[in-house]
């Protein structure tokens, strides 16, 4: 079959990060690590077979290809890996006890915790927090957390892939693939959202508008929050689609003194890089949020949050 296959060289990652600085928009196609490849496709034993019918393509894909990831995920990967985490699949072929039957159209949660690599389950595992898995790097699997960045669980990003038993959902007809195929970025918002839903009286901060950002708006609105939010957005676009979904405020790369206003807080400014015109998303804005009124809640793109109440 035919995959996209990343594979590890140090030369070709290093020069696709010097071209993306220089032209960020770009996608240097010859240099990349990435290359369309004919493949064998040998599943692990007892998994489910799917056929990919739409795969997203995440941010860590984007910048895994631009040169951007941090050097510290290197041990929580193993290469070559057929990229894509994000899944709408079809079964094909399921072991007859695993529930599953072909023709099944699914979403693939992408996680490859202690179950799926054959161990009994760690801390986090028997409490199912299957994202803080301690076991990414041990049994079975060789390292990588998640589909897609595994040499031997290949991600969406070919004709076929697999998963196993319990790493898949059953959609409903009425629910489209192109609709589908965000429930992965979806849950990365929905999950910090629920562990630390704000109060109504409470003000959301969100840095970053992207596809996280967008969810977390609507989710919020979605589930009857009432606090007050206000988006930290790059692009026109994002602007216009943060209001949209249900923002109070959205910010286009606002200053510090901007954003504290907006918060109703006061711009402290220090002595070493305390200029009014640096941009929020490149500095440091803790002493905004310290004097700030109750912003307890600050959401990440990455779905990380950070209790602000000082």
């Amino acid at each position: 079959m035919q995959a996209l296959i990343y594979s590890h060289s140090i030369p070709r990652y290093l020069l696709s990060k010097a071209l993306n600085h220089l032209w960020p928009r770009h996608f240097f196609s010859r240099v990349s690590p990435l290359k369309l490849h004919e493949v064998d496709f040998t599943p692990p034993l007892g998994w489910v077979i799917l056929r990919s019918r739409m795969c997203g393509i995440c941010g860590s894909d984007l910048r895994l290809l631009q040169g951007n990831e941090s050097f510290l995920l290197e041990p929580y990967a193993s290469f070559p890996a057929i990229l894509g985490h994000e899944v709408v699949a079809e079964v094909v072929e399921a072991p007859s006890e695993s529930g599953w039957r072909s023709g099944e159209r699914v979403v693939v949660e992408p996680l490859l915790p202690c179950e799926v690599r054959g161990l009994p389950p760690c801390r986090y595992c028997a409490r199912q927090e299957y994202n803080l898995c301690e076991s990414f790097t041990l049994g079975e699997l060789p390292p990588g957390p998640i589909l897609g960045y595994n040499r031997i669980a290949g991600g969406g990003m070919a004709a076929m892939l697999a998963a196993h038993p319990s790493r898949l959902l059953r959609l409903p007809d009425s629910l489209p693939d192109e609709t589908a195929v965000l429930i992965d970025s979806l849950a990365s918002a929905l999950q910090p959202l629920l562990d630390n839903f704000p109060d109504d009286q409470e003000t959301v901060l969100i840095f970053g508008a992207g596809i996280i950002g967008q969810h977390l708006v609507r989710l919020l609105r979605v589930l009857g929050s009432k606090a007050r939010i206000i988006m930290v957005c790059r692009y026109p676009f994002q602007q216009e689609l943060t209001l949209t979904g249900g923002a109070d405020v959205a910010l286009l790369s606002p200053e510090r003194t901007a954003l504290g206003k907006t918060l109703g807080a006061r711009f402290l400014p220090t002595t070493l890089g305390g200029g009014g015109t640096s941009k929020a998303e490149r500095i440091s804005c803790l002493i905004v949020w310290a004097v700030a009124p109750p912003c307890k809640k600050v959401f990440w793109p990455c779905g990380l949050e950070a209790n602000m109440s000082w």
